[in-house]
Parts: C-alpha cells; sequence; structure tokens
C-alpha cells in the first residue's frame, strides 16, 4: 500500500505542477483574426467560395483559473497535449444522396502569453466516388487556416 499511495500522490503533484506551468489568458474583451493558408485537392467551386480572411467580433471571454479551450468558443473538447498547447479534434459523417460525406476537424491552439493565442485548424472533407465524379477534383480536399486570438481590452 506504502508505493502504490506515494506513486500516486507523486503522479498528482507531476500533472498539477504541469498544469500550473500553463500560461493562463486574461480575461477580457479578445477579438480574432482568421486567414485561409492553404488548401488541396478541393473542387474549384469549393476554394472559391470559401472565405480567406474573416474572424469574429470582439467579446467577452472569461477564462477560468486553469486554463480550457473551451472558453475560446465551438463545441469541442479541448485535450492538453503540451504546456501552453491544446487539442480539438472531431469527425463527422453525413449522409448524402451520393453517399456518405466525412468532415474531419483539427485544432490546435497554443496560448503564446496572457494576451495572445494562436489557433491552427484544418478541415478534411473525404468525398463518396459518385460525388467525385460529379464535381470533379480528389476524393479527399483538406483545408487549413490560422487563428490569431488577441485581448483587446477588458
Amino acid at each position: 500500500m506504502g508505493h502504490s499511495f506515494r506513486l500516486a500522490a507523486f503522479i498528482a503533484i507531476i500533472s498539477a505542477s504541469a498544469v500550473q506551468a500553463d500560461i493562463r489568458p486574461l480575461s477580457g474583451t479578445w477579438q480574432g483574426a482568421s486567414q485561409l493558408t492553404g488548401q488541396s485537392g478541393c473542387p474549384p467551386d469549393l476554394t472559391s467560395a470559401a472565405p480567406t480572411s474573416g474572424g469574429y467580433a470582439p467579446r467577452y471571454i472569461a477564462f477560468p483559473d486553469v486554463f480550457d479551450g473551451a472558453a475560446i468558443a465551438g463545441d469541442f473538447t479541448w485535450v492538453r497535449v503540451a504546456e501552453n498547447h491544446w487539442r480539438a479534434q472531431d469527425t463527422q459523417s453525413r449522409s448524402t444522396p451520393l453517399g456518405a460525406l466525412r468532415i474531419s476537424f483539427e485544432h490546435d491552439l497554443y496560448v503564446e502569453s496572457e494576451t495572445n493565442m494562436r489557433q491552427l485548424s484544418s478541415l478534411t472533407a473525404r468525398f463518396p466516388a459518385a460525388m467525385v465524379q460529379m464535381i470533379g477534383g480528389a476524393s479527399q480536399c483538406t483545408m487549413t487556416s490560422r487563428v490569431d486570438h488577441a485581448r483587446v481590452g477588458d
């Protein structure tokens, strides 16, 4: 009992220290600027319709004492990957008359300071064969983007 209890306590202390080492963004008004950084295998109609830049308007975000990406936005489950690095992933399958369309998202969020965060995202769509024949392009389309989150006020 003594060794396993000490090991569990040691792991709890190490885990708590790692989380405490993360930068905690300041609560306040944040704004995001986004840009499309790349694409591959996407049909021309889709790439021409995709916005090349955007973001979100200033809004108040309250961050918890122990940072969690859920405060940012989106219906994602964020998992801590490393110090100041969080990841959210999701895959959805949608039924279409031409077969199943599968869409995967991956977001990596890097907390760079109390007032700045960088998010790198990718969206991958896997098209059913009948859809590829109809719209052209490859069977898989990937778009990548970057969002720079900045604290702009209290």
